[in-house]
């Protein structure tokens, strides 16, 4: 998978755009706002939003936001494929991706896909 969504899919949606899609166990306000990790511990960032493909009924990304000071003020955001979750609890979303591959996608606009 790429860590370009496809924008173009009218499939793809985000999660806080369209709560009637919503995912279970855990549930999206159980999973908003955990730290995501690398899998040496360091902080990438903290989930801010779901990509979901609706026909699949499918996580696909995960939004990460990093940095940032007074609300958004810049703050960097990250798509991360869900097939890099390697492990997850009640308090962090652990990724096979480190802080400087995250990073090394580039920034990327969450309000990009409007649905």
């Amino acid at each position: 998978m790429s860590d370009q969504p496809d924008l173009s899919d009218p499939n793809l949606v985000k999660l806080s755009d369209n709560p009637q899609v919503g995912i279970s166990n855990p549930t999206w306000q159980e999973l908003k706002e955990r730290k995501v990790l690398d899998v040496g511990g360091e902080e990438i960032g903290e989930l801010i939003d779901l990509y979901i493909h609706v026909s699949w009924k499918k996580v696909l990304y995960l939004v990460v936001k990093s940095g940032g000071w007074i609300g958004n003020l810049g703050a960097k955001y990250h798509r991360i494929p869900i097939e890099q979750v390697v492990e997850y609890d009640e308090d962090r979303i652990v990724v096979d991706r480190s802080r400087e591959q995250a990073e090394g996608v580039g920034e990327f606009d969450p309000e990009v896909l409007q649905n």
